[in-house]
């Protein structure tokens, strides 16, 4: 029975059974497999749920096959555990996901059948779109779609995915199509308040727009709060619309800023010149007089411990002002890289 299941299906027709009914006998698996092929029930349904919209950049229409399971919402995908684990284990393992190599055919087509039974599996879109980059004109007899296709099922199917939705701005972003990335950070922002990444990317596609008031406003929030990566400081700033401050201005004299800025400086260069403290460990006549002495003449030697951050000597430096590796391809949780950021950085949504 079980040689003869094995010649009569597809790798598909079994990944839906497995999908459909993981803990049944492989006889009951057999006979049921029967019915639901000579039944067909579930196209229809998938058709309806999960409709193949849009054209490709190219303006082709986006078509393809409909799932033989599915199609599941991967935001609901703990409701959907099993059929996840199925869906992963047999098409979209790290192989898989780096596009390395497939678990039951191309990574292409592995990915192509996860985006169809989960079409806005977060880590698929993310390898769909890492593919579409690497080849700009979709390969021929290649197995899949181009990745704006997957989009836009997935975002007809789940609207309210809002990192699924982000993830297809940097996509737009980077094939050049800057307005239609602006639509989709504007719709992501709605439910995304407050999202320094978000904030900083749409900054980033602001100024390929050359709207560059607007991405300095994208600025001043994400650096007000502290954003760590400078990219588009510099941009703003080699185009004249980003000044760096400068240091605050020396307290009032007399004011109690002022006395603990000089109780500071006395400490400092004293510090400096190895003057001993006087008695009690507090600044007398003499020692006050020499650190101020040295503090007036501006000769007071710096002190062996910065003011300024250093970089980590542990780690390598970047220098180059240049942008992260994957479109750093979003892996899935993964943290935007801390760089100059001058290309747009995945949410830590991305992949989970």
């Amino acid at each position: 029975m079980t040689k003869f299941r094995y010649y009569l299906f597809s790798p598909e027709h079994l990944s839906y059974v497995m999908l459909k009914l993981p803990s049944l006998p492989v006889t009951l698996v057999f006979v049921t497999t029967l019915g639901l092929i000579l039944g067909s029930a579930q196209t229809p349904a998938a058709q309806s749920r999960a409709p193949w919209v849009g054209k490709d950049l190219t303006g082709e229409r986006c078509s393809s096959s409909q799932p033989t399971s599915g199609p599941f919402d991967y935001l609901q995908r703990a409701r959907h555990a099993g059929a996840l684990r199925v869906v992963e284990e047999n098409h979209f393992d790290q192989g898989v996901a780096s596009l390395r190599k497939g678990l039951s055919t191309t990574p292409m087509g592995d990915i192509d059948f996860t985006l169809k039974a989960f079409p806005n599996h977060h880590g698929a879109l993310n390898s769909a779109m890492t593919y579409s980059l690497r080849f700009p004109r979709f390969p021929k007899n290649s197995k899949g779609l181009p990745a704006e296709c997957y989009f836009q099922r997935a975002l007809a199917f789940s609207p309210n995915d809002d990192t699924a939705r982000v993830m297809f701005g940097i996509y737009l972003h980077k094939k050049g199509k800057y307005n239609r990335a602006i639509k989709e950070y504007r719709e992501a922002e709605k439910s995304r308040k407050n999202d320094l990444v978000l904030y900083y990317n749409m900054g980033l596609t602001l100024v390929k727009l050359e709207r560059y008031n607007g991405a300095k406003n994208m600025a001043t929030k994400v650096y007000d709060a502290g954003f760590p990566l400078p990219g588009l400081k510099k941009q703003l700033k080699a185009l004249g619309y980003w000044e760096d401050e400068g240091p605050p201005p020396p307290p009032e004299p007399g004011s109690p800023e002022a006395a603990v800025a000089t109780a500071n400086a006395v400490a400092k260069a004293m510090k400096a010149n190895k003057i001993p403290p006087g008695s009690g460990g507090g600044v007398n006549a003499a020692n006050f007089g020499a650190a101020a002495s040295s503090i007036g003449s501006g000769n007071a030697p710096e002190s062996k411990t910065s003011d300024t951050p250093q970089p980590n000597r542990d780690s390598p430096s970047d220098s180059s002002g240049g942008t992260p590796g994957a479109l750093a391809e979003p892996t899935e949780a993964a943290a935007p890289p801390i760089d100059s950021g001058e290309t747009p950085q995945p949410t830590s949504a991305e992949g989970g």
